[in-house]
């Protein structure tokens, strides 16, 4: 058995489209966040295994105007997931 080794990433979700979200909201915006974090172990000199948990959370503004057909301020989705697997090092 190897040694432990913590995982922890995060980062920032620049969206490039939001699909049907735009034909009811034409001048929304969003973004999102992602996080995880995990831990993995060596078993041997080339394989290892690792279990992580992860979120996704993405926010949008609306900015509705006077006269539009649809009225919201805003949205959030978040999704939370995880992960187990084995990696394999070639060194």
């Amino acid at each position: 058995m190897g040694k432990w080794t913590l995982l922890v990433r995060g980062g920032w979700r620049h969206l490039l489209g939001v699909g049907e979200l735009e034909d009811w909201f034409p001048r929304q915006t969003g973004n999102g966040l992602d996080a995880s974090v995990g831990a993995a172990i060596g078993l041997t000199r080339w394989l290892g295994a690792y279990a992580r948990a992860e979120v996704r959370h993405y926010f949008f503004a609306m900015n509705p105007e006077p006269g539009d057909e649809n009225i919201a301020g805003g949205a959030v989705d978040t999704f939370l997931g995880g992960s187990i697997g084995l990696a394999v090092s070639i060194r």
